[in-house]
């Protein structure tokens, strides 16, 4: 992506701007490229030179990764301002302006944020969480319904237990009763009259032809008379049967209909039908398009309420049976000392207390947080939309008492990039949120639409083909998001390069040009970065070859094992000879570490006279004249190594004291670059762990 510097305003400055009034509360959406995390920081140095204390102006995402860079970024524009360096563009001028404003404000109120940069409340969700904790029947049903399967049955409830947050709030402690009950069955009823209602919308144009054809298709065959197609009501099963008529098994629409659905051709008036009936399909495929497939597909999924009973009388048992297993499995929490991300979220709702009872501590927090920032918000789950509400509830009536010193609410997403759905994220929050406001705090809704990151011509492409993609228009309820275009603020509009490799050799050839196109790419210093994209990680990994072979650093989060790398066997080895002193294989790999390195002859002599580290360290050097005095000076050298660990063996913290041998051993001269520091790193810490764990230095687990 090469450096670019945008000489006039964004197409969408306006918005930008007004997003940094801190009086105000807004829903921002912002597509990738949008430059978020910018308009973020600049939100919060905003705040911060506004607040009585920085714990006040709260950020929040949803990875250590994010928080950390934001951290990073206020920090690098606080500390910029403090040293006054130089600033190249209007962008830059702006972050700098405010962080004057902010670091004036650190002056007055002595917070002292550049030596005290803990005092950022910028952290990750589950660490803001962390901050804040007749049923024999019941069994009987739920393990009928299941064939008496306890197995399945035991691992459909631990799957609910894991996502135990989507319910409990719900159910409560004991269970739904009566009321709640007649409750869960209205929203059921809801949700289907909701998926119906749309299929009538999109189905509209052609609904009145396909309740006739149908309804004479009844007609035409005695035996189901009584299921003529009077009219597509609210009855999921008639529209479920409508639906089969329409699509294929696979989803796709019908081309022909045939005498298994109905229609025979013995007769002129059910040949007339047919043709009737294939026309319309031929209509649908031509006009009906993609959101009138997919509405389609979605019946066949509904639930119909007023179908089978014993399948609710599962569901109920159900709600009955779980709060139970969620309170013995916060014993078990409890006896282990361990707790997962669910039970800690759920323990930050708890602590906070209900809208008609705050605790304590909502009550401590409404008064220390005037300033709530969200990043990422369209992959906020239920529960964790339910802590912001909690966290704002009461701010619209302060707000209106205090005109002058609003508590404001920032959310800052793009519910296109909704990707974690699996960790049950939902993106119809997100969208509610910009249409709705959080509880009772209004939010307006802002748009970022220029891309600062893309070049022109991909820009345009990603508009031209992912529209296609996505609904026409936004469904909170079904979680659907529409495509917006984005504009392109950089005006390099080179065509992207397309080359193909085939055939035997054509593997090896890739990564020769890959490799030949990043060289010049390295040294232009108009590109500030390049990403190299795979399929699989498996697809990279002759990628990954062919850089290491040239001497091309690289960064891959879980790309390159570890147990590739020469540095982590080197570190593995001296593990395994300090684990185990009779292993000959490893004391002999040591010896040819970087930090011994003994020629060949010398390695035979000493496999000879020490067949493993244990002799070596008993016998000595001393007496052993076939070395040469190159190879004694090294294993003399080794003899006092070994001595320095056998004196800290136990005394030092696993970690540290590997940390501390490998080093005395020469590590730190091992590592060629920042990717070797990384990956010894790595290895520490899962030194760490395994201690942790209570299982030392367990090379089998290790492993």
């Amino acid at each position: 992506a090469p450096m670019s510097q945008v000489s006039t305003p964004p197409r969408d400055h306006a918005a930008r701007e007004e997003a940094l009034d801190p009086r105000g509360s807004f829903c921002v959406s912002a597509p990738a490229g949008s430059g978020k995390t910018g308009l973020l920081v600049k939100r919060y140095l905003a705040l911060l030179a506004r607040s009585d204390e920085p714990e006040r102006v709260v950020a929040i995402t949803f990875t250590r990764k994010a928080a950390a860079e934001m951290r990073a970024r206020v920090l690098d524009a606080l500390l910029g301002a403090a040293e006054n360096k130089p600033v190249s563009s209007a962008h830059e001028q702006q972050l700098r302006d405010l962080a004057d404003a902010a670091l004036a404000r650190d002056l007055a109120r002595d917070w002292g944020l550049l030596h005290n940069a803990h005092r950022l409340a910028i952290r990750t969700i589950d660490s803001f969480c962390s901050e804040l904790n007749d049923r024999r029947r019941d069994v009987e049903r739920v393990l009928l319904h299941l064939d008496n399967q306890w197995e399945s049955a035991l691992d459909l409830l631990s799957q609910l237990l894991a996502r135990r947050e989507q319910w409990l709030p719900r159910l409560g402690a004991a269970g739904l009763g009566r009321h709640e009950e007649a409750s869960l069955m209205a929203s059921m009823e809801s949700l289907v009259a909701y998926r119906l209602a749309r299929a009538r919308q999109h189905l509209a144009p052609y609904l009145q032809t396909l309740q006739t054809v149908l309804h004479e298709r009844d007609l035409q065959l005695e035996d189901q008379a009584d299921l003529a197609f009077h009219a597509l009501d609210d009855d999921v099963e008639r529209w479920q049967g409508a639906v089969n008529v329409l699509l294929t098994q696979k989803g796709e629409w019908r081309k022909t209909v045939d005498k298994r659905m109905g229609f025979p051709v013995a007769s002129a008036a059910q040949r007339a039908l047919k043709q009737e009936m294939v026309d319309l399909l031929q209509r649908l495929r031509d006009e009906g398009g993609e959101d009138l497939r997919r509405e389609l597909l979605r019946l066949s999924q509904l639930p119909d309420p007023a179908g089978d009973g014993g399948h609710w009388d599962v569901l109920v048992s159900l709600t009955r049976l779980l709060p139970r297993l969620g309170a013995q499995l916060l014993l078990v929490f409890r006896q282990q000392g361990e707790a997962d991300h669910s039970q800690i979220a759920l323990a930050a709702l708890t602590a906070l207390g209900d809208d008609e009872a705050p605790s304590d501590l909502a009550l401590q927090l409404d008064y220390r947080i005037e300033h709530l920032l969200v990043d990422e918000f369209q992959d906020t789950s239920t529960l964790q939309f339910e802590l912001v509400r909690r966290l704002t509830r009461g701010w619209a009536d302060h707000n209106q008492a205090n005109p002058g010193a609003p508590r404001t609410l920032f959310l800052v997403g793009d519910a296109m990039q909704s990707i974690y759905g699996f960790r049950e994220a939902n993106v119809g929050l997100f969208i509610n949120a910009r249409r709705s406001g959080v509880g009772d705090l209004p939010l307006k809704p802002l748009d970022l639409t220029v891309n600062f990151r893309s070049a022109a011509s991909l820009v345009e492409w990603t508009n031209t083909h992912f529209a296609r993609a996505f609904p026409a228009e936004d469904d909170s309820q079904l979680g659907a998001a529409a495509f917006r275009p984005a504009e392109a603020a950089r005006d390099r509009r080179e065509a992207p390069e397309l080359r193909l490799f085939t055939g035997d050799g054509g593997e090896e050839a890739e990564v020769q040009a890959l490799c030949e196109r990043l060289v010049p790419a390295l040294e232009d210093p108009q590109v500030e970065t390049i990403a190299i994209l795979g399929r699989t990680r498996n697809h990279l990994q002759p990628v990954l070859r062919g850089l290491r072979e040239r001497g091309i650093e690289f960064a891959g989060q879980d790309l390159d094992p570890l147990t590739t790398r020469p540095l982590i066997h080197d570190l593995r080895t001296l593990c395994a000879v300090l684990a185990d002193p009779l292993d000959r294989f490893n004391w002999l790999c040591l010896l040819r570490c970087p930090a011994v390195a003994l020629d060949h002859r010398d390695l035979f002599i000493a496999g000879r006279l020490w067949s493993c580290s244990d002799s070596f360290r008993r016998r000595g050097v001393d007496d052993t004249g076939e070395l040469s005095a190159e190879g004694r000076e090294r294993l003399t050298w080794l003899q006092r190594w070994f001595a320095w660990v056998e004196h800290y063996r136990d005394r030092l913290a696993l970690r540290v004291w590997i940390e501390q041998s490998w080093l005395r051993f020469g590590g730190a001269a091992a590592l060629a670059g920042e990717a070797d520091s990384a990956d010894a790193e790595s290895f520490l810490q899962l030194l760490e762990e395994l201690e942790h764990r209570g299982d030392g230095l367990n090379l089998a687990v290790l492993d």
